[in-house]
């Protein structure tokens, strides 16, 4: 067993607190407190405000392939911690909602509808099982999740504001991408490079107050392949800062802050379960796992509770094992009104990762082979926690 430190979600000091202050900014209410760092009196220095989520960029990432003197590490002001679970589609959701996942009920990669009884794989829209996309008639899954967007929150309250929403080219006609971005105008690119040019321009063509998202899914992608520690990581980190720090100089006299941070960060994983493979889980279980390999919900057989428990003691020490009304107390999904979606992907016990294995099912149906050599979702610090970068 790797020991690694136990991080929780803090949702006075989070990622949802950056856009809460955002919106606090802007005269928009939120219910979710401002971060000191981001006041309104500091804020109010600016006219434009670039906010740049780096996919997978954790803080303990940042600070082993980045040294001190680095733009991204020196600018660093504080710590903040990421969302449970921390992945992609809980922490981008609640970016732009302004919410916890409880509440905007997007709690992992891969979710469960009844209706279809279907696991679902939420933001490409594609069956978990197989790994193809769904058709047409799953359209409307996203709205079955919708929340207000945050650009639209802004919008009615301040309409005079420029909204853009800078997506790469993969992401920028989904479903998904159009409900979030609401009231802002989607730009999308092909290379990172490009992106940047937009920003600029935009903020040259007049005097507007404008708000920029802009999302890069690297190095979070190359990551899973290759590892944290890999040095084609460590290039993708550097390139990105380096076209920061190139904005950052085109910028010079707009009055801009360029807000750089992350969803979550990422662990190198040293074991995969295979839940098909392990006798007491798979005997136990009635539907598979999900939504993430390192947050697991687990719907059990009533006659079969002692076989699964059985099982979980095997990996007492990697895994962290909650009933449901356990985990709903710990209030990990953070804080409000429960998305009324959440109560049916919660299973009878949730078993959450605090050392560096995940659970995952394989499918005879998929062609895929492909194993992740780093992963999130779980509640190491690796995973948990991210760098607030301000820049201006």
């Amino acid at each position: 067993m790797n020991v690694e430190k136990t991080v929780y979600p803090d949702y006075e000091r989070s990622i949802i607190n950056i856009t809460a202050s955002i919106l606090e900014y802007f005269g928009c209410n939120t219910h979710y407190p401002a971060l000191k760092e981001l006041s309104k009196e500091y804020l109010d220095r600016f006219n434009n405000i670039v906010f740049f989520v780096v996919d997978g960029l954790g803080s303990q990432l940042l600070e082993y392939h980045l040294p001190e003197t680095s733009l991204f590490r020196k600018n660093t002001i504080t710590n903040l911690t990421s969302v449970f679970p921390p992945t992609t589609s809980a922490a981008i959701s609640s970016y732009l909602s302004g919410v916890s996942p409880l509440e905007h009920g997007i709690i992992g990669w891969t979710l469960y509808f009844k209706e279809y009884f279907k696991l679902i794989d939420f933001l490409p829209l594609s069956d978990t099982t197989t790994g193809k996309f769904l058709p047409e008639a799953y359209g409307n899954v996203h709205q079955k999740f919708h929340f207000e967007s945050i650009f639209k929150i802004i919008h009615d309250k301040r309409p005079e504001i420029e909204q853009h929403y800078v997506s790469p080219q993969s992401l920028a006609q989904s479903k998904y991408t159009k409900m979030a971005s609401d009231a802002a105008k989607i730009f999308s690119y092909d290379e990172l490079s490009k992106a940047f040019p937009y920003i600029e321009k935009t903020i040259k063509e007049n005097d507007n107050t404008k708000l920029f998202y802009c999302y890069t899914g690297e190095p979070d992608k190359s990551m899973h392949k290759a590892g944290v520690y890999n040095s084609e990581v460590r290039d993708i980190i550097q390139e990105i800062e380096q076209e920061v720090y190139q904005l950052k100089e085109r910028l010079e006299g707009t009055n801009s802050l360029i807000i750089v941070t992350a969803d979550h960060g990422m662990i190198e994983v040293e074991e995969s379960i295979y839940a098909n493979e392990e006798k007491e889980l798979r005997d136990s279980l009635i539907i598979p796992t999900f939504p993430e390999p390192r947050f697991i919900s687990c719907f059990v057989h009533k006659d079969k509770e002692s076989l699964f428990l059985e099982f979980t003691k095997k990996y007492q020490d990697d895994f962290m094992v909650m009933s449901k009304k356990d985990f709903l107390k710990q209030g990990l999904l953070g804080k409000g009104r429960p998305h009324p979606r959440v109560l049916d992907m919660l299973g009878d016990y949730i078993l959450i990762a605090i050392g560096n294995k995940a659970i995952q099912t394989k499918y005879p149906q998929s062609n895929s082979s492909f194993k992740f050599k780093a992963m999130h979702a779980g509640l190491t610090a690796k995973e948990m926690i991210v760098p607030l970068i301000l820049i201006d």
